[in-house]
C-alpha cells in the first residue's frame, strides 16, 4: 500500500507542517515499525554472518582473514535483503 506524496521545499517546512497538522508526535509516526524491522534485520544478518564464517573456515579450510570475513558479510548481506525483499511485498 502506497502511503501519500509530499512535497516539501525544505526540511524545515516538513517539519513545521507535520507538526502543524499532526501534532508533534506526527514526527514519531512509523518509528516502531521502522526500529522492529531493523532489529530483525540486524539479528538476522549478525546470526548468518557468524554461522557462514563458521561454514567458510571450516569447509574451505580458510583462516579467519580477509576471505573468510567478505565471504561471510556477502552471505549475510544476501540472505537479509532476500528474506526482508520477500517480508516488504
Amino acid at each position: 500500500m502506497q502511503g501519500k506524496s509530499y512535497s516539501y521545499s525544505n526540511p524545515i517546512s516538513a517539519v513545521a507542517d507535520i507538526v502543524r497538522t499532526d501534532g508533534v508526535f506526527g514526527l514519531w509516526r512509523g518509528l516502531v515499525p521502522y526500529v522492529v524491522r531493523g532489529a530483525l534485520l540486524t539479528g538476522t544478518q549478525l546470526g548468518v554472518y557468524d554461522q557462514s564464517k563458521t561454514v567458510v573456515k571450516e569447509y574451505l579450510h580458510l583462516e579467519d582473514g580477509v576471505v573468510a570475513q567478505v565471504s561471510a558479510g556477502m552471505m549475510s548481506g544476501v540472505s537479509g535483503n532476500l528474506l526482508f525483499r520477500m517480508a516488504a511485498c
